[in-house]
């Protein structure tokens, strides 16, 4: 009903919410209609979907506790917010040849098995103590799985772990070369043979500061790092939304960080660079302010605000950037 009679402005609240995959596809294709092939309209959403938002919105906001915290294209998010890249590794699973060899270094027999303690001994005595504590990370790690383990396996865990410190050895030599042995990549998850990595900014500088660079420096140093694949990317705009809103969890009463953030996406075909607002502080003092619930004012004030010729925060009807 609220797209009857090409209406200046459309606002829609989560319309995607509670439906199926399906069914979701088919709401965004009528939005995109509205938004794309009708001149005479402009759609205004708000929306917890990053997938939605990115897919949807030619400009995005991200809005907590009431105030903006950016806007601007998605692209533009993700360059400004997004903290380096990201980078996705897999590991070649060790061949029959390395876990035989493996075995022999700890002197038993493929089908020995050893408690997760002997196991953890064992594997300090022969690797050293800092793959033992990089294995011992690992979730499902047979060190601290308790019960038993066969050799066999011990030695596939080993081998892959050592593989992971390897590849964070080569990682600080060649992009922390000019860094003076500061940190180039914060680890963000590790399981048996994929690890995935932050890239830090401060380490895409000098040669590697194109994503060409860094991407070739992987795919030449491929085989020697046992590398089976890698990716390297940007930050999703899922990571950086939920980045806005674990900072304001952490300083924000129970209540007012239970209700969360909410994304604006505008699609209005606009261009305008990204802004970052002062943290603490409304955008404008005559925009809709969260009542003292934490929870934003009802949608027909925010309307009628909007609306106000004199409050042209996402400017007339008449006067908005026709959309792409």
């Amino acid at each position: 009903m609220a797209t009857i009679g090409e209406p200046p402005m459309v606002f829609l609240d989560e319309p995607s919410a509670g439906m199926d995959p399906v069914a979701r596809r088919g709401m965004w294709t009528v939005i995109q209609n509205i938004a794309e092939k009708r001149k005479k309209s402009v759609v205004v959403l708000t929306t917890p979907s990053m997938e939605e938002a990115e897919a949807l919105c030619s400009r995005i906001a991200i809005q907590v506790d009431g105030k903006f915290r950016c806007l601007g294209t998605a692209q533009q998010i993700k360059t400004k917010y997004g903290e380096g890249l990201e980078l996705n590794v897999r590991f070649g699973t060790p061949t029959a040849t390395e876990l035989e060899e493996c075995c022999g270094k700890f002197g038993g027999d493929p089908s020995t098995r050893w408690h997760s303690q002997e196991a953890s001994d064992k594997v300090t005595a022969v690797f050293g103590e800092g793959l033992k504590n990089e294995l011992a990370i690992r979730p499902g790690s047979p060190l601290t799985a308790g019960g038993s383990t066969s050799l066999n396996v011990l030695a596939e865990w080993v081998l892959l772990a050592k593989r992971t410190l390897d590849f964070e050895a080569f990682l600080a030599q060649t992009l922390g070369a000019e860094l003076e042995g500061q940190g180039v990549a914060v680890p963000l998850e590790k399981s048996q043979n994929v690890v995935r990595y932050q890239i830090l900014p401060i380490a895409l500088v000098g040669r590697y500061k194109s994503l060409g660079a860094l991407f070739n420096l992987f795919e030449e140093n491929k085989v020697l790092l046992k590398l089976e694949d890698f990716q390297v990317c940007q930050p999703s705009l899922e990571q950086i939304f939920n980045r806005f809103a674990t900072t304001q969890a952490t300083q924000a009463p129970p209540a007012a960080a239970a209700w969360g953030a909410v994304t604006m996406g505008m699609p209005v075909g606009s261009e305008t660079p990204v802004q970052e607002l002062p943290k603490g502080e409304a955008a404008r003092s005559d925009w809709p302010q969260p009542t003292p619930t934490g929870k934003p004012a009802d949608a027909a004030a925010q309307t009628g605000r909007l609306d106000s010729p004199q409050n042209p925060p996402l400017g007339k009807p008449e006067d908005a950037a026709a959309p792409k």
